[in-house]
């Protein structure tokens, strides 16, 4: 199989089965099912690192408690720079800092709020199928969301495909 180790240009993308966490500043905390996502555009500063530009985030719909009924809907995005390091062929880290939103609507569209704070990201993943300019992986992400009043943080395992 032909595999190239120089990535000047990567764009790639991963959808999976996470967790959404949510703390309040007076220790209330709730955690959901989600789905966990990204999206990055990723340019070669080595043959084994990476400068990212990403799109990460987890979306949850749960029953909403005040309307019964009805469902809400919650995500966490986060808009981040970082690096993608392999250590191995195979194997990387990626993390990266920006601004995080998150976001509540109910099932109707009704938008009802939203904030933007300090975020990170971290992942460990592994390549499993590699082709000349494609891969297929899975990770591991975390994404912690810090705003005025509540914290917000998501665990995925997430299937992703890159192209370089």
């Amino acid at each position: 199989m032909l595999y190239s180790e120089e990535r000047p240009f990567m764009l790639g993308g991963s959808l999976g089965l996470a967790g959404l966490h949510y703390t309040s500043i007076d220790g209330g905390t709730t955690s959901d099912a989600a789905v966990g996502y990204s999206a990055r555009l990723g340019f070669g500063l080595t043959s084994r690192l990476l400068f990212l530009i990403e799109i990460n985030g987890a979306a949850s719909s749960v029953p909403d408690t005040y309307y019964q009924g009805n469902s809400v809907a919650y995500d966490q995005t986060i808009y981040d720079l970082g690096l993608q390091a392999f250590l191995t062929r195979k194997f990387f880290l990626r993390g990266g800092l920006g601004l995080g939103n998150i976001k509540q609507w109910d099932d109707l569209g009704t938008f009802r709020s939203g904030e933007t704070g300090f975020a990170m990201t971290g992942s460990a993943g592994l390549e499993l199928l590699q082709g000349y300019n494609w891969s297929l992986e899975i990770a591991g992400q975390f994404i912690g969301g810090f705003y005025r009043d509540q914290r917000w943080s998501s665990g995925a395992v997430n299937i992703g495909f890159n192209f370089f």
